[in-house]
């Protein structure tokens, strides 16, 4: 059970880092733990609807990049926040400009000026944020996980996480699952 509630804080909409899974772990344990003992567990449940709300919190205001330095433009707020909302089905630059009701060569000025990168490198940027996610959360496979961030093949998506994150999607995995494993077994070792 806490394995099925665990997998639904990495879906689309609701996303938990290590540190926060590893809370909400501890959390469900008390939980379970008051609820066998026929304890009271309103605590525990506040816990639990302070984390919803922290979590809440951050999905409003997540930015991927920091605040540009110079004061923010609506076309350039409206982009990034069109390009988070919809970075699984964004085609091209014009989709984005239209979206936010300016021209395409004004909203890459203002962008590249601002953020100090192309608009579709940040939709790339963003795209490979949630797959690092997928990678280290889930079994999915290279080729699905790239068709769900938005990228043509899996070549294309292979080449973009490489320049990104400097390693391949696949090491990445194995590298994210060995750190799982780490943690697990130093749990269990402080737990001895």
């Amino acid at each position: 059970l806490k394995d099925r509630m665990l997998r639904c804080f990495t879906s689309e909409v609701i996303r938990l880092n290590d540190m926060e899974m590893e809370s909400f772990r501890e959390i469900f344990d008390e939980l379970n733990y008051e609820r066998k003992s026929g304890g009271d567990y309103p605590i525990v449940f506040a816990q639990i609807l302070k984390m919803f709300n922290k979590l809440s919190e951050r999905q409003q205001s997540n930015p991927i990049i920091p605040d540009p330095p110079s004061k923010e433009t609506a076309a350039v707020v409206n982009a990034v926040a069109y390009i988070n909302a919809y970075y699984r089905r964004i085609k091209s630059m014009d989709e984005i400009s239209n979206a936010c009701f300016i021209s395409k060569s004004y909203l890459c000025h203002v962008f590249k000026q601002q953020y100090n990168m192309t608009v579709m490198e940040y939709l790339k940027k963003v795209r490979i944020r949630y797959a690092c996610e997928f990678l280290a959360t889930t079994d999915k496979s290279l080729s699905l996980i790239a068709q769900k961030m938005g990228f043509n093949d899996l070549s294309h998506f292979s080449k973009s996480f490489k320049q990104i994150m400097g390693c391949s999607p696949k090491s990445y995995r194995i590298q994210k699952k060995k750190e799982r494993e780490d943690n697990d077994n130093q749990k269990i070792e402080k737990s001895n």
